[in-house]
């Protein structure tokens, strides 16, 4: 890239932004940040800090020129075709943030209380990756949060779009329906709120369907390939559960919740299918359903258990039908189910 002037103030001005680990990693999707970065800003800040720092490790003196702008700056360093690239980057932020309501205040609320939801939930494994929480999820902070967030997201539709940003909002609500699978109280805020997330909400609902939520000790790193099937997983196990079933076999650590003590209701079983149902206009889901009916090679784990679960998930559905005479979330979940 060459040193094109690093000694102006627009260089060190990029070099705080790129070398804080905010921009590294969520630079143009933090919640609540002012604003967001390009791709192309995001790539000429990354590219002034291994700079920056290389001319620091040498022990080169940095000279600063405060008369010269950001603006003034890309476009001497990079051209006018950069310019006028990143400009229409720019306007494309700009509209998405209009229509999501990015950083208003029910955006921000939902998106940092899923983000706080995440934490209770997630963990980080032994090499830095994310995975469900082995143990030690506060109950009562669960409730509270999802208590919070389903008033907001019933309500709003930036909200909404908060709770989905950076899928945080919705890879939290799949670890709350892993750990509370045998508590219907909280299994009945979660499948609210998730429906209400998901419904009407494209990005949303394919991101749900794609998401890859690990149980230890799978982690999920940053910037990995999301390889999906963790919602349908973990949604027909709790399903399953509140039917009168019983879950797919797990590690008696990768639960917060046991059996013993546990409450089930057949009213939460029908929300849980509703919201799974919500997902069904998705063509992830599509794709997801047709290749759980057919031989994979390599399947991975998730896809592997929910195969293996298929027989059972049309079976409690059944029971449940019979039991909940005309109940027509439960005769579209069986006709999906059998399609």
């Amino acid at each position: 890239m060459g040193d094109f002037g690093l000694g102006i103030s627009p260089a060190v001005e990029a070099l705080k932004k790129a070398a804080s680990p905010r921009s590294v990693h969520t630079a143009h999707q933090f919640p609540g940040a002012e604003g967001r970065l390009t791709p192309l800003e995001l790539d000429a800040n990354l590219q002034v800090a291994e700079v920056m720092y290389r001319n620091l490790l040498l022990g080169k003196k940095v000279q600063m020129d405060f008369n010269v702008g950001m603006d003034s700056w890309y476009r001497e360093t990079f051209g006018e075709d950069w310019v006028k690239k990143n400009l229409a980057q720019r306007r494309e932020l700009e509209r998405q943030a209009k229509e999501t309501g990015e950083n208003s205040p029910m955006w921000v609320e939902a998106a940092s209380g899923s983000s706080d939801l995440a934490a209770e939930v997630l963990q980080l494994g032994p090499t830095g990756g994310e995975c469900l929480r082995r143990d030690g999820v506060d109950r009562e902070a669960v409730l509270e949060l999802l208590s919070s967030l389903l008033v907001k997201v019933q309500i709003s539709h930036y909200a909404r779009c908060g709770a989905g940003e950076k899928q945080n909002g919705l890879r939290a609500m799949v670890a709350v329906m892993w750990h509370f699978y045998a508590d219907a109280e909280v299994l009945s805020l979660c499948a609210d709120s998730l429906r209400a997330v998901i419904t009407n909400n494209k990005y949303n609902c394919d991101s749900l369907l794609a998401l890859w939520t690990p149980v230890h000790p799978q982690e999920r790193h940053h910037g990995q390939v999301e390889r999906g099937w963790s919602f349908l997983r973990i949604a027909f196990d709790a399903f399953v559960f509140q039917a009168g079933g019983e879950v797919h076999p797990r590690a008696s650590a990768a639960s917060n919740a046991s059996s013993a003590g546990a409450s089930r209701d057949k009213e939460v079983a029908v929300k849980v299918a509703r919201c799974i149902l919500a997902a069904k206009g998705s063509p992830v889901m599509e794709a997801q359903l047709r290749l759980l009916k057919a031989t994979a090679e390599r399947p991975c784990q998730e896809h592997r258990e929910l195969q293996e679960m298929l027989p059972k998930i049309i079976q409690v559905t059944k029971d449940l039908a019979g039991r909940l005479k005309g109940n027509e979330v439960l005769s579209e979940l069986l006709a999906l189910l059998e399609a």
